[in-house]
């Protein structure tokens, strides 16, 4: 069950241009994985603390 989840959420993340998330979410490795991000906005600002604006920063390390 958990490999065809797994292979579901890789086939809709691949199609997709704009991915919406949080920024802990972004560490995910299915993420990584699938994505290479050239832009990356973080609409947290109110509730997100600065280490967590990082992640996804370090993450994919995009181009702006």
């Amino acid at each position: 069950y958990k490999k065809l989840l797994n292979s579901a959420r890789l086939y809709e993340l691949e199609r997709h241009d704009i991915i919406l998330c949080t920024c802990t979410a972004a560490a995910s490795p299915n993420l990584k994985k699938t994505l290479s991000a050239r832009q990356i906005l973080i609409d947290e600002c109110a509730m997100a603390t600065e280490p967590q604006t990082l992640v996804p920063l370090v993450s994919f390390k995009p181009e702006k």
